[in-house]
């Protein structure tokens, strides 16, 4: 009976073995779910995470935005400024040139036709005035 010794040897071998396979396959199980239970907690920091840095994206393009807007708004009025002053120069070039061809044509200009309006009045004036005297002496000769 031999064999029976190395039987039990056998068997304790195997039963040893199996513990091991059984405590192992427990130890990958519990790793398992200590990694599910990791990622959850994780990812919930994770997230929190993201959102926090989102937002701070978020606020810097609007920042940016903001910066943009402002400069393009400030070359816009300086834009708006030069074609202004550009507009008054050709203008006042185009009335003085205008002048001139008008003078050269021998037009009267606002000025000229006011002076001689009122030169007009004054003269009709003085005519009624030399009329009503003539008339009067008139019939006082007659």
């Amino acid at each position: 009976m031999a064999t029976e010794p190395l039987r039990t040897q056998v068997k304790k071998q195997l039963d040893d073995v199996t513990s091991e396979v059984t405590k192992s396959a427990h130890q990958v199980f519990l790793a398992g779910l200590g990694a599910a239970a990791l990622s959850q907690e994780e990812g919930g920091r994770f997230f929190d995470r993201l959102v926090t840095r989102g937002r701070k994206v978020e606020a810097e393009g609007k920042k940016k935005v903001t910066q943009t807007k402002n400069q393009g708004k400030k070359q816009l009025d300086a834009a708006k400024k030069r074609a202004t002053k550009a507009f008054d120069r050709v203008q006042g070039e185009l009335d003085g040139r205008l002048a001139k061809v008008v003078n050269r044509l021998g037009i009267p200009n606002q000025d000229q036709i006011r002076l001689l309006t009122e030169r007009v009045a004054e003269l009709t004036r003085k005519v009624e005035g030399l009329q009503k005297s003539t008339a009067k002496a008139a019939a006082q000769a007659g």
